[in-house]
């Protein structure tokens, strides 16, 4: 009997997350439906990327079900989580014991929902402690029964091909994994999902984050839209909270050199080590070679244009940097060095030892090829983005978050990564 699977889906959740899922699962010949629960089938993800569902919340026969997925994302999870029908299904396959999947933030709703007591489960870091009774650990996925937990965004590919085995069979999954060329050994041992693809994606989204925290500030009357830009990138990529904290005046200096802290600790957690854990002392140089890195940008804020009373442009001048593309060949390099030494044999010891001694040894070489890419790194001709700061009914200014992201993407030459 063919196997069938709705996946949730919510303004604001985590593309990556929820669509490998459809797509791997798809592959596998299950029949999977991507389910809106906002009444629309148009559905933007936490990255404005827009998917169309399948089908509506209402339009669904759950009892047909052998599966419901919740991927993270933010907004996406709180939405996810305040929808009282989603609850409903949710309680209703749990007492069933029907499998239950989530990703990144969206376990956190299990653990509020009381299914993780005296299980063991994961999330995305900043989400663990919201896994009420559960043993948490840093696995990729973790499989409890009928209840499946994922840290994120980079354990998307392992967390799909769980549930096709679970679904199906391991056969199945490891020829799916065949089939997109997916090593799962050599990803976990030396971490590679984050210090590859995640990467790209990473910087983007890390940077982000962080932004959209503090972009919606501004009275409408005598607002400095050239300020306003600038106390912002100044904030994320220079630590420099002068011009944030008299702009942002619900914010602290305090807090704002905090959030500064916490994105690069957390890009560098999350998208460097991926979560292994390493000494102190190695985690530190990372973050201070990435505070480096971010705060060796270069742009200029110009004098803002007003186009209306409620709206201004504000160009901004910058020369690309090179040093992630030049890590990225890199690492890559590096990638398939350590996969042919352990080909070769050149390790010794247990499974176990064998990974550990190549995570220690990737990282190290991590760090000092990150910090080889950020001596040679070269800038490129100056470029020009223009930001439109808009404000809203209430008068609070903001700009828009794909603006943010093209900006991100340009000074760091992510496109040409991605490309």
């Amino acid at each position: 009997m063919e196997k069938k699977v709705c996946v949730f889906l919510a303004d604001g959740f985590e593309e990556i997350e929820g669509l490998t899922v459809v797509d791997l699962l798809r592959r596998a010949g299950i029949f999977v439906t991507t389910v809106s629960i906002t009444g629309k089938l148009q559905i933007r993800g936490s990255h404005d990327i827009c998917v169309q569902a399948d089908k509506l919340f209402e339009e669904m026969d759950y009892e047909e079900q052998d599966m419901v997925v919740l991927p993270g994302g933010m907004p996406g999870t709180i939405h996810l989580e305040e929808h009282e029908g989603v609850k409903n299904v949710l309680e209703k396959y749990y007492e069933e014991k029907k499998y239950i999947a989530a990703i990144c933030a969206a376990p956190s709703i299990f653990g509020k929902m009381g299914f993780l007591k005296e299980r063991k489960a994961t999330s995305y870091p900043s989400k663990e402690a919201e896994l009420f009774g559960a043993e948490v650990v840093k696995d990729s996925v973790v499989v409890s029964d009928f209840i499946i937990t994922s840290r994120g965004l980079g354990t998307a590919i392992d967390f799909s091909l769980a549930l096709i085995g679970l679904l199906l069979n391991k056969e199945k999954a490891e020829e799916i994994k065949d089939s997109v060329i997916y090593d799962e050994n050599f990803a976990r041992a030396t971490g590679t999902r984050a210090n590859a693809y995640n990467l790209l994606i990473a910087v983007v989204i890390a940077v982000i984050i962080v932004l959209v925290g503090i972009v919606c500030i501004g009275l409408l009357r005598d607002f400095d839209a050239q300020g306003y830009v600038r106390a912002i990138l100044n904030q994320r990529f220079l630590g420099d909270v002068t011009e944030a904290e008299e702009i942002l005046e619900d914010t602290s200096k305090k807090e704002l050199l905090k959030q500064y802290d916490e994105g690069i600790e957390s890009f560098v957690s999350d998208y460097i080590t991926n979560g292994v854990e390493i000494d102190s002392e190695l985690e530190k140089k990372f973050v201070d070679l990435c505070k480096e890195i971010f705060g060796a940008m270069k742009y200029q804020v110009n004098e803002a244009e007003k186009i209306s009373r409620k709206e201004y442009d504000v160009s901004v001048e910058f020369q690309p940097s090179d040093v992630f593309l030049q890590f990225i060949t890199s690492i890559q390099t590096e990638s398939e060095n350590l996969k042919q030494k352990a080909e070769n044999g050149e390790y010794q010891g247990t499974k176990e030892e064998i990974n550990a001694q190549m995570q220690s040894e990737f990282l190290n070489r991590s760090y000092e090829l990150l910090e080889t890419a950020y001596q040679n790194m070269q800038y490129g001709e100056t470029e020009t983005i223009v930001f439109k700061v808009k404000s809203n009914d209430k008068n609070v200014f903001s700009m828009k978050e794909d603006e943010i992201s093209s900006f991100i993407t340009k000074i760091l030459r992510l496109d040409e990564i991605q490309g």
